[in-house]
């Protein structure tokens, strides 16, 4: 299983994760992705590099403000490209500071 909390289409590498994601409407674009197996991602790669992997019924979206997921064993997560772990118990919570950053242009 895979959740990614989105405020931007992209990440790494043009994966267009968030097709529908704005980074000025104080939500958080959520893909939740459904365990496939061992492999099994590697059957969607081009849908989500295109970002037309919505349709596909594994993947599933919404759009939040917060986000909090709990899980009994360790949360694997990374933000920014940098890899971090939680220990077992300790729930991730993310949240959109909605006005926070200006974009100029």
């Amino acid at each position: 299983m895979m959740i990614a909390a989105m405020n931007g289409r992209s990440e790494g590498g043009g994966f267009r994760i968030a097709p529908s994601a704005r980074v000025d409407d104080g939500a958080l674009d959520i893909c939740w992705i459904d365990p496939v197996g061992p492999g099994g991602f590697l059957r969607y790669v081009r849908a989500v590099r295109r970002g037309t992997h919505e349709r596909i019924p594994v993947f599933r979206s919404w759009r939040v403000d917060r986000l909090r997921v709990e899980s009994e064993a360790a949360i694997r997560y990374h933000l920014d490209g940098e890899y971090r772990e939680l220990p077992e118990g300790e729930p991730l919570e993310v949240e959109v500071d909605s006005g926070r950053v200006r974009l100029v242009g």
